[in-house]
């Protein structure tokens, strides 16, 4: 069965992403963050390829996620980011994952949970330290390291490691990344003479790996970068990385509307002249977030078959329309890719939609198929 739309995923190019991300860091453990399916390319597939290549540490959101990488790999470290279930303590023992712990009432609850069973259980966590993002994680004043101190004793528990997250790497015109460093580094000096040395320490995500490599520490935490697109419109990954996946639809009519006439719902186009329009086979159902896309895409262009086309209209649950009155060689059947490498990235989608790249590649819908290359 030919699949009129499809995402096609390149595992050779995540390979060579994380040999890049690999070389920018040095010694340092590069940490793969596959949660959201691996940003929508395939958490099965990717973390497949990314374990022939020596990859050995994964992060994901949750317990579901992690469970999937484990039937995946049954040797590397899975890090939850997010919040699991303090009664989930002895799941997490028998798969050995490991958990972030945000606050010593979670972390205390996560390993009365792990001992209850009877078992010995005991939970490896990772210590989460909030440097000024304020989303989660021990605060690093005296309340919040008198606590971790406190964590690091705590029954039940393993301490592998802590870390904390940039808000603003991806803003080279922002000083609050240096910031973050100096007051991540006062709560490790202090918590490491009391506690002993943490195992692992990790600061930087993928827009930190770009512009802070002498921060990369014991392990970096590479996300976008991995799937080859930019942190941010200021933090490019161009040249360090390249995009992953190309997203291709179908040709599926050919028509001609008189000047005058209007297309789509809302009749938002009207024909300045005679058009040639042709109806492809993909919609907002599929991940083409039907707001960003009506106002601001219209003119835009796409790719078919070596001619191109500009968008028109409202996007449509499963279908959208292109003007082609100025590529003649078009024809029903014809594949159109909509963005990739080369061209239309991604992270052009995502600029003009008003959003970002990790939003376009991460939405594509389910029934959009991943090919592999």
């Amino acid at each position: 069965m030919k699949n009129l739309n499809y995402a096609s995923v390149n595992l050779d190019v995540l390979e060579k992403n994380y040999a890049a991300i690999k070389r920018q860091t040095g010694d340092s453990r590069v940490i793969c963050v596959v949660k959201a399916d691996a940003y929508g390319h395939g958490l099965i597939q990717c973390v497949r390829r990314l374990r022939s290549c020596g990859a050995s540490y994964f992060a994901v959101a949750n317990m579901t996620e992690a469970l999937k990488v484990r039937e995946v790999t049954h040797h590397s470290q899975i890090i939850i980011l997010g919040y699991t279930p303090p009664e989930d303590a002895p799941i997490l023992a028998e798969n050995d994952l490991t958990q972030a712990v945000f606050s010593y009432q979670y972390a205390s609850a996560l390993g009365s949970a792990a001992m209850a069973t009877g078992r010995q259980n005991t939970v490896k966590v990772h210590i989460a330290i909030d440097t000024g993002m304020n989303r989660i994680g021990f605060g690093c004043d005296r309340t919040g390291i008198n606590s971790i101190i406190k964590t690091c004793s705590l029954p039940g528990l393993d301490v592998r490691g802590a870390y904390t997250h940039f808000a603003c790497a991806d803003d080279p015109d922002s000083d609050m990344t240096e910031m973050q460093i100096a007051r991540f580094d006062k709560a490790i000096d202090e918590i490491e003479q009391k506690c002993g040395k943490l195992a692992m320490k990790h600061v930087c995500n993928s827009a930190g790996i770009i512009r802070y490599p002498d921060q990369s520490r014991d392990a970096v935490r590479a996300g976008i970068s991995l799937y080859g697109l930019d942190p941010s419109e200021k933090v490019s990954s161009d040249g360090f990385t390249s995009p992953v996946m190309e997203l291709y639809t179908t040709v599926t009519h050919i028509h001609t509307m008189k000047a005058g006439e209007c297309a789509g719902y809302g009749a938002d186009f009207k024909a300045e002249r005679d058009t040639k329009i042709a109806t492809l086979s993909i919609g907002y159902a599929d991940g083409f977030f039907r707001d960003g896309w009506i106002r601001k895409h219209q003119g835009r262009q796409c790719w078919i078959e070596g001619e191109t086309g500009d968008f028109v209209g409202r996007i449509c649950m499963d279908q959208m329309l292109v003007d082609i009155t100025d590529a003649p060689l078009v024809k029903v059947g014809d594949k159109v890719r909509l963005f990739g490498r080369g061209m239309v990235s991604a992270d052009d989608v995502a600029s003009r939609a008003g959003t970002i790249g990790y939003e376009v590649v991460s939405g594509i819908g389910k029934r959009v198929p991943r090919v592999y290359q």
